[in-house]
């Protein structure tokens, strides 16, 4: 089977953008893809690239398109349209899936015509096991070009609606000050004294944890710290010591995982996110920035390397790869063009 490059969208966008470094790395992947390498691309870049976009929605799929065919082609040049996708749903996947859409804090987003698909796909499932086998749950590498994969993400912006008012929602708890912010913003006003108790500053002095000690550990070694495997720990509860690379082969488990994983390390300030508040937009930043980072390493864990530009990013994902044993190896975009793989 041919090794894997996942590249982080940023690297795309220095690409795209023609930045230091754009030459050397054209050159690097036309010669590993002569080697045989592939560059396999994912729905997160998709997502990534969807994000202008949503200002000037139309009913008409295909002009939005239009509006980044740039960007498409340069992924399908690139990628030669292999892509990481989903596996299939498990049983307890949907019904996860209809809570959501059932959630307080958000607009429904499951139209009730495709909650009546699922409901016959959870009647199909047995048989589709039986023919099929548990593979179909895993995160799947085909070949399909870009804009048939930006079509699904268009089609379901309605769920990476709700996946951002989550992800602000965990971002927005760094403290008394920002909380105040992201319950207006999400009309949590309710529950406002429920997440004033969890605020990532109360998080850590429950568990001891200061950010400018654990700034200084290594990605290698920071679960070693007791503190932080507390509070890992608890959040996965109790569980962490059973957690294996086999509890992360299935797609839909994977992204569980991977989320409460990334949503530990910004509760203790690893390598945080530096989040601010946009009077204009009403918005708090680096929210879509750092939902995308935990979607790309749920996909480009599959690969056997993964390049980004991201320093914050590479060291978090290093937590997450050295505690599940995995081969993958993260580099930066220097690192990349210095690495000899073959």
């Amino acid at each position: 089977m041919n090794k894997s490059i996942y590249l982080d969208m940023n690297i795309f966008l220095c690409l795209k953008k023609k930045e230091e470094f754009h030459n050397e790395v054209m050159d690097k992947i036309k010669f590993l893809k002569g080697q045989g390498f592939i560059f396999p691309y994912s729905p997160a870049h998709m997502e990534e690239i969807a994000i202008p976009l949503r200002d000037r929605f139309t009913r008409d799929i295909i002009k939005n398109i239009s509006f980044v065919d740039k960007e498409l082609q340069l992924i399908a040049n690139i990628s030669d349209n292999w892509e990481f996708l989903p596996g299939n749903m498990r049983e307890e996947d949907v019904y996860n899936l209809f809570e959501a859409n059932n959630n307080t804090y958000s607009n429904s987003f499951l139209p009730s015509q495709e909650k009546l698909m699922f409901e016959e796909y959870l009647r199909d499932l047995p048989f589709i096991i039986k023919y099929h086998g548990e593979d179909i749950f895993k995160t799947q590498l085909k070949q399909e070009h870009p804009k048939e994969c930006m079509k699904r993400v268009i089609e379901q912006y309605p769920k990476t609606q709700f996946a951002e008012d989550n992800d602000t929602l965990i971002l927005g708890r760094k403290n008394d000050n920002v909380l105040e912010k992201t319950v207006k913003m999400l009309d949590l006003d309710s529950n406002y004294n429920y997440y004033l108790e969890r605020t990532h500053d109360k998080v850590r002095k429950k568990y001891n944890i200061f950010p400018e000690v654990i700034n200084n550990i290594s990605p290698w070694e920071l679960l070693s710290d007791n503190n932080i495997k507390n509070l890992f720990n608890d959040r996965f509860n109790g569980t962490l010591d059973n957690l294996s690379i086999e509890n992360v082969k299935n797609h839909y488990r994977k992204c569980d995982v991977f989320s409460i994983f990334f949503n530990c390390l910004e509760e203790a300030g690893y390598k945080a996110e530096k989040i601010k508040y946009d009077k204009k937009k009403n918005e708090l930043t680096k929210i879509k920035s750092r939902m995308h980072d935990v979607t790309h390493a749920i996909y480009g864990f599959e690969a056997n390397y993964f390049i980004s530009d991201d320093s914050r990013f590479i060291d978090k994902f290093k937590v997450l790869a050295n505690f599940f044993e995995s081969d993958i190896k993260i580099m930066s975009i220097e690192e990349f063009l210095a690495f000899d793989f073959v």
